[in-house]
């Protein structure tokens, strides 16, 4: 069963009133499972950067990440953006030589890990590789000084106002993936966020009951933009589905009222589909079948074009 994030902005007037991404009091985080149900995100995130957790992350730093899509992925990114910090993720599954470097390239002073084996390979960097200071394990113990949860503790005893933001100030990066070369790093500053969720807002209204399931990597822009900051800043909720493999199962499970996606994956949706519908259909019924899945998406490619004319 597909993990569920329910994520509320604090402002009824939508991202179009912000200028910079961060934390504000009031808007809520939790996960179905978990107990940090309807925790304020304000107070979540200014635990994991208050000056009790002696990390001293400040403007200008950044902080790395390495983790797929998860509710403390996001927490951990608005606590960078509200301290004028730079969030730079990663992928779990590049190379150890590509982490490396972007930590390295990117002046990396503290990095956030999801698993016990990805820390065991990059704490021996810490006060070797560049700036790097400081590791921070997700998924560790909870008695574990390093561990996110141990962080967050400290925090708790010194809790962090967010900083005075400029729109332009950087608050990220986002890395290419390196298959023909070093990885390179593009800035993105808040304004170039938030002007990228307000152009995503104009074309696809969202509204608070709406759902997604987020399968897209966070680490890219896409994903990113999408199923983080556009669902959040509506106050939108989102499923973390649990494997590709498992995608239509767990569509199935979520039923989502917005899904993001690349082409790739809705040709295997519809290929598992298929495959269902041809264990226990005749064939003239799957040839009926096609014709009316075809039907209905120029009907909805038609609808679209027609709204984007509108909008014109």
């Amino acid at each position: 069963m597909p993990r569920k994030s329910h994520q509320a902005a604090s402002s009824s007037a939508g991202v179009g009133a912000f200028d910079t991404v961060g934390f504000v009091e009031g808007a809520a985080v939790g996960v179905e499972d978990g107990a940090e149900e309807g925790t304020a995100v304000g107070t979540v995130v200014g635990t994991c950067v208050g000056t009790g957790t002696g990390i001293g992350v400040g403007r200008g730093d950044t902080v790395g990440v390495i983790a797929g899509n998860r509710v403390e992925w996001a927490v951990c990114a608005y606590a960078v953006y509200g301290l004028g910090a730079r969030y730079a993720p990663m992928y779990e599954h590049q190379l150890a030589k590509d982490w490396e470097y972007i930590l390295d390239d990117s002046d990396a002073k503290l990095v956030i890990v999801s698993s016990a084996a990805i820390y065991a390979q990059v704490e021996p960097w810490c006060g070797k590789l560049g700036r790097l200071e400081h590791v921070v394990g997700m998924d560790l113990p909870g008695d574990d000084d390093t561990s996110l949860a141990s962080v967050r503790a400290r925090g708790l005893e010194a809790p962090c106002e967010p900083a005075a933001i400029d729109p332009s100030d950087i608050c990220g990066f986002i890395y290419t993936s390196g298959t023909t070369g070093n990885p390179k790093g593009v800035l993105l500053s808040h304004s170039n966020i938030v002007s990228n969720i307000n152009a995503v807002h104009s074309f696809m209204p969202m509204q608070t009951e709406d759902m997604s399931l987020a399968f897209l990597p966070w680490a890219h822009s896409f994903g990113q933009t999408c199923e983080l900051h556009c669902l959040l800043s509506m106050g939108a909720a989102t499923a973390f589905a649990e494997s590709i493999p498992k995608l239509v199962e767990n569509l199935a499970e979520v039923k989502p009222t917005i899904l993001f996606a690349v082409p790739r994956i809705f040709n295997q949706i519809y290929d598992a589909i298929q495959k269902k519908v041809n264990a226990g259909v005749s064939h003239k019924f799957n040839v009926m079948l096609r014709v009316v899945i075809a039907i209905f998406l120029i009907l909805v490619i038609v609808i679209l074009h027609y709204h984007n004319m509108q909008n014109y």
